[in-house]
């Protein structure tokens, strides 16, 4: 299990999502197995309408809210590009001042962590909060 992140309702919607994140596919099985998560199904199901939908994402897809449908990969891409532009000139701006003298494999490695954390944890939750309306096509 490697976290979890929510998306509250969107319009005026009562549907709430929770992208949880595993390792591999088989930690996903042994989880959704798991007596614990089972009372966790049992528990909430007075309180849900319908049964719990799953939908299996992979890769870069999980950014994006999928409450009104999948946003159009123009959209995506363009909002993750903006993304990535911002994260690579903060984080290299950050290893210049404190990696100066580092070894260029050091810069290039510390920087592309540094990059795909801010992404993962803040940039892209960010993003699709701020442009959640202009990703599923409704204005604000």
């Amino acid at each position: 299990y490697l976290g979890v992140m929510m998306h509250e309702p969107a319009d005026g919607r009562e549907e709430h999502i929770a992208i949880l994140r595993f390792r591999h596919e088989k930690d996903w099985e042994l989880f959704r197995a798991w007596p614990l998560y089972q009372d966790f199904l049992d528990r909430v199901e007075p309180m849900v309408e319908g049964p719990t939908q799953v939908e299996r994402l992979h890769g870069l897809e999980g950014w994006f809210p999928r409450d009104a449908g999948e946003p159009p990969r123009w959209k995506m891409a363009l909002l993750t590009w903006l993304g990535v532009n911002g994260m690579v000139w903060a984080a290299s701006e950050a290893v210049n001042v404190v990696g100066e003298s580092w070894p260029f494999a050091a810069v290039f490695l510390t920087v592309n962590a540094l990059v795909v954390a801010g992404l993962t944890w803040v940039v892209m939750p960010l993003l699709t909060r701020l442009f959640g309306s202009w990703l599923r096509g409704r204005r604000a």
